[in-house]
C-alpha cells in the first residue's frame, strides 16, 4: 500500500517491538526506510528481534528496554518523546494499539482495561488509536504478517479505529465466560502464568 522508502529519513519509535504485532510493525516500518526504535521489558528478545530485522530489511533497528507499561509506560515515553520534538521543531505521528473491552470493560480484566481506557483517552485528543481483536499468533503465525501490513497506513489517520473482526457488537465483556473455570482450573493457570518469565 506504501510505497519503498516511504520513511525513509525517519524514525520510528516502537513499544513493545519485540515481538507481536509490535515486532510485525517494526518490520514493516523498517522495509519503508524507516530507522526504527523497539522497546519493552526483555531486553534479550529485543536485540535478537533487532538483529532479525536489520539483517532482513537492511536498516538499522536499535533496542531498548522500559518498565511499568501500559498507562504510566505509555504517558511518560509519549511526553518525553514529545518535548524532544518540539525542541527540534519536528513533527510525528504516534500510534496506540488499547482493546474492544477498554471501552466495554469485562471481568478478570479491570486494571488492563482501566489502563487501557486511560490510553485512549490520552490518546484521543492527538493521536489515532487501533482497538485489535485477539491475535492467536502462536497458532496462526501468518496472521501477524497480514495485520500488519494494513496497521501502518493507519499511522496517517487522526481516529479510533476498530479492527476487532466484529467482537464488540458480539461479545463485549468478552473475559466474562471466565466465571465457568473452576477453582483446580484458576489453580493450574495461575501456576502456569507465574511460571512464564516476565511474570
Amino acid at each position: 500500500m506504501l510505497l519503498p522508502g516511504t520513511y525513509k529519513d525517519n524514525v520510528a519509535f516502537i513499544t513493545g517491538g519485540g515481538t507481536g504485532l509490535g515486532k510485525g510493525m517494526t518490520t514493516t516500518l523498517s522495509a519503508l526506510g524507516a530507522e526504527c526504535v523497539i522497546a519493552s521489558r526483555k531486553l534479550d528478545v529485543l536485540k535478537k528481534t533487532a538483529e532479525e530485522i536489520t539483517a532482513q530489511t537492511g536498516n538499522k533497528v536499535h533496542a531498548v528496554t522500559i518498565t511499568d507499561i501500559v498507562l504510566n509506560g505509555t504517558a511518560f515515553v509519549t511526553l518525553e518523546l514529545g518535548k524532544r520534538l518540539i525542541l527540534a521543531e519536528k513533527g510525528a505521528a504516534f500510534l496506540a494499539i488499547t482493546t474492544v473491552y477498554a471501552e466495554t470493560g469485562s471481568g478478570f480484566v479491570v486494571p488492563s482495561a482501566a489502563a487501557k481506557s486511560g490510553v485512549e483517552t490520552l490518546c484521543t485528543t492527538r493521536f489515532p488509536v487501533l482497538n485489535q481483536l485477539s491475535i492467536e499468533s502462536r497458532l496462526v503465525p501468518e496472521l501477524i504478517e497480514q495485520l500488519t501490513s494494513h496497521l501502518v497506513p493507519i499511522l496517517f489517520y487522526l481516529q479510533i479505529i476498530r479492527m476487532d473482526g466484529g467482537e464488540y457488537v458480539s461479545m463485549a465483556g468478552e473475559f466474562n465466560d471466565l466465571r465457568r473455570v473452576t477453582k483446580e482450573q484458576w489453580a493450574m493457570m495461575e501456576t502456569l502464568i507465574r511460571g512464564t518469565k516476565g511474570s
